[in-house]
């Protein structure tokens, strides 16, 4: 950036940083009933149809994404077959999927029961290894497909828990068997959840992937022992549960659904059989199953997952909407969520084929760049969300025309800073102020004022020229609201006063934006070096 003396005055530009090696990064939110940037299954966001080519999407499910690659994957529940769709980056409105499991192809969608066939599959995850999980709930079994971001269409699975192989679905309980089975979790270290759904329970399965086929579970969550199958409320029972997730530190978090609450368990893995809850959100208390349709309760709640941030997504069904709680591992009880989508807001529970609207949203998964991924099972389609991202942008330069700084975003100015040496007279910086994010916003100011030895002027001299001074040394000045890619331009003027226009000294004339929304921060500096 170059700083500017206005009256002939010897100019001296020096960078005084380097950029820094990790930035600031950008804020990013949600905001309640946004609308969706992707949709999957159907050409466009309030469209339906019902196919099996590589387009379409019957009754959906459950969806996955793969760490390591971003690839998603979504069981097309009523087709009887898992389909593979590339990043979210390389996708449009109404993509085809890249790959198919479950059927030999794109033109079929008969169940079945073999190596390669399904019959209601429901809820998927992929592991550590790159293998995915599938519940073929009628069959009462998980099936594992190895390396399946790269997997061809029509592959075999390489593995089954619940039947001792590919060629039986019979109902069953014990530390082997699976009664309509409805999702699946896997943790860093290889440890497999199976939500046992009409057996009430959660079945723990470590090291998962070397596990043989029709291999006894390790533990049970959910029920006092391996033989009892029974629903209940209370501190380590489950009544009918829909959704399981797990994060990076192994908590983990079941969507309890007739008891109208989320279950979380600390350090799942290593947990014996019949252990209680740690937490649980949405009931005052481990006895309780109360609906509701107010931010902190729930109806019939469904699919779950957790993103790297440690926010918990929820699928609230039957109120058409997906609840967003921050530091989910933290909270208990009566929790009130952060955000709200599907819903305008907290008080809304109607059904809608839009782009900010749901059918009926079943699962939902976070992916490697935090994209949210929704299956809207009734509406026959896949709904993909990006953050909103807070990014005001300083830059300053020698004349309105010429600045520097644009896309460095670093609260302690790391990076953008320059030397400017004056005799003592004025110093014009000029800085602009640009909204680099996918949300509009008014931005918060704030400069260094007058001092002793310098004294400091601000102008706003976008569409005139305002004196702002005042606001801007008490970081109270505002900007107005400015959409993405729009920009204010202000100059602050600096000059010596006193004594001090015949001596030697040093300014730092600084100016810092503040997003109020979640107080993302960017700031310049111009070093004034008073050189008579």
């Amino acid at each position: 950036m170059k700083l500017n003396n206005s009256l002939n005055c010897i100019l001296l530009l020096t960078a005084l940083l380097a950029f820094p090696g990790n930035p600031v990064r950008a804020g990013e939110i949600w905001t309640d009933g946004q609308d969706a940037s992707l949709v999957l299954g159907t050409a466009t966001f309030t469209s339906s149809t019902i196919g099996t080519g590589p387009e379409d999407l019957n009754h959906c499910s459950g969806i996955a994404t793969d760490p390591a690659t971003g690839k998603v994957f979504v069981t097309d529940t009523a087709n009887h077959r898992v389909l593979r769709y590339d990043s979210f980056e390389n996708l449009s409105n109404g993509g085809d999927a890249e790959a198919v499991f479950g059927q030999a192809d794109f033109g079929t969608g008969a169940s079945g029961l073999s190596v390669s066939a399904m019959n209601i599959p429901f809820g998927l995850t992929v592991g550590p290894d790159g293998e995915l999980w599938v519940v073929d709930q009628t069959n009462n079994r998980v099936l594992r497909f190895d390396n399946a971001a790269t997997a061809s269409s029509g592959a075999d699975a390489d593995g089954v828990l619940g039947q001792s192989d590919f060629s039986t679905s019979t109902v069953g309980a014990g530390t082997t068997g699976l009664n309509e089975p409805h999702d699946v979790a896997v943790n860093s270290d290889g440890v497999l959840f199976i939500l046992d759904t009409d057996n009430n329970r959660v079945l723990v399965f470590t090291d998962a992937v070397n596990k043989s086929d029709g291999a006894a579970a390790d533990a049970v969550l959910g029920q006092p022992d391996f033989a009892t199958t029974d629903p209940d409320t209370s501190q380590s029972t489950l009544r009918y549960a829909r959704g399981i997730a797990v994060d990076s530190n192994g908590t983990l978090f079941v969507s309890d659904q007739s008891n109208k609450r989320i279950m979380i368990f600390d350090d799942a893995g290593n947990l014996s059989s019949g252990s209680n809850a740690d937490r649980q959100i949405g009931q005052p208390d481990f006895d309780t199953s109360t609906a509701g349709t107010d931010d902190w309760s729930f109806d019939s709640i469904d699919g779950i997952d957790i993103g790297t941030d440690g926010s918990l997504y929820v699928c609230d069904n039957s109120n058409a909407r997906i609840l967003i709680f921050e530091n989910a591992a933290s909270l208990s009880g009566v929790s009130t969520p952060d955000n709200v989508l599907g819903q305008p807001d907290f008080a809304g529970t109607s059904s809608n084929r839009t782009a900010a609207g749901f059918i009926g949203p079943n699962d939902v998964a976070i992916d490697n760049a935090g994209n949210l991924w929704m299956a809207d099972v009734t509406g026959r389609r896949v709904l993909a969300f990006e953050k909103f991202i807070l990014q005001p942008d300083l830059t300053v330069g020698s004349s309105a025309s010429e600045l520097k700084g644009d896309d460095v975003y670093n609260a302690n100015a790391a990076g953008q800073r320059k030397s400017i040496r004056t005799d003592g007279r004025k110093v014009k910086v000029y800085c602009t102020i640009g909204n680099d994010g996918t949300i509009d916003e008014a931005y918060t100011l704030q400069g260094k004022g007058t001092t002793r030895r310098f004294k400091v002027k601000t102008w706003l001299i976008s569409g005139g020229r305002t004196n702002v001074t005042s606001a801007v040394k008490n970081g109270i000045h505002s900007t107005t609201e400015l959409a993405n890619g729009e920009s204010l331009r202000y100059r602050i003027e600096v000059t010596p006063k006193g004594r001090t226009r015949s001596q030697r000294a040093n300014f730092n004339a600084w100016l810092r934006a503040s997003s109020p929304t979640d107080g993302e921060v960017d700031k310049v500096i111009g070093r004034i070096q008073n050189r008579p």
